[in-house]
């Protein structure tokens, strides 16, 4: 018998089917997943941009703080004088004015302490009624005034805005005399400011 012979012919390829690059699937995937891709693709992106930036809810230029939106109507001082005892050194003290909400005033202004600070260097609000000056006739820088703290405490940091707080009883009197008092060692800056409430708390005592 005869040696078999080997055969040497290779299988015919065929020539209609379409080889899938390994490298590239996306050129042999259905259109519509490529569409789909395309679009999800972005809308990933985003919400991966918006999940790592911190929210921070931006506050309008009209809503800023100033003492044209602070709560309550500001009455403007219907009289005001400053007293200066030695160098106090303090940067700024001013009274804006007085405001009036809910019941409660507030005195209005700023207290910019001395550049440089001291355990001596305090402030302090203090009120006292028109039937202390005016009822007996005195100036609001005599010496013969009790005034009363408005809270008792003396502040030791800059202020600008609601200096002090307090409540507005029954027997609040119409025109009010605050002073705003700045102290550093032996020297003093007094504001006296003087106010008519009428206008906002009509039960107030003329």
């Amino acid at each position: 018998m005869g040696a078999q012979k080997h055969s040497t012919r290779q299988p015919i390829k065929d020539s209609h089917k379409v080889q899938q690059d390994p490298t590239q699937p996306w050129k042999t995937a259905p259109l519509w997943i490529v569409v789909l891709a395309l679009a999800v693709i972005p809308l990933v992106l985003i919400l991966l941009v918006r999940a790592c930036t911190p929210f921070v809810t931006p506050v309008p230029p009209s809503e800023q703080p100033s003492v044209t939106t602070l709560p309550g109507a500001v009455l403007r001082p219907i009289a005001i004088k400053e007293v200066e005892t030695g160098d106090t050194n303090y940067r700024s003290i001013r009274v804006d004015g007085l405001s009036y909400s809910a019941g409660r005033l507030s005195l209005v202004g700023a207290v910019r302490m001395p550049q440089d600070r001291y355990e001596d260097q305090q402030w302090q609000v203090l009120w006292v009624g028109d039937d202390v000056v005016g009822g007996f006739d005195l100036d609001v820088t005599d010496e013969q005034i009790k005034w009363y703290p408005v809270t008792g405490h003396f502040r030791k940091a800059d202020a600008d805005g609601f200096l002090e707080t307090w409540s507005a009883t029954r027997d609040t009197r119409c025109v009010l005399h605050i002073k705003l008092k700045a102290r550093a060692g032996d020297a003093s800056k007094s504001i006296y400011a003087t106010f008519d409430i009428s206008s906002v708390k009509p039960d107030c005592v003329k």
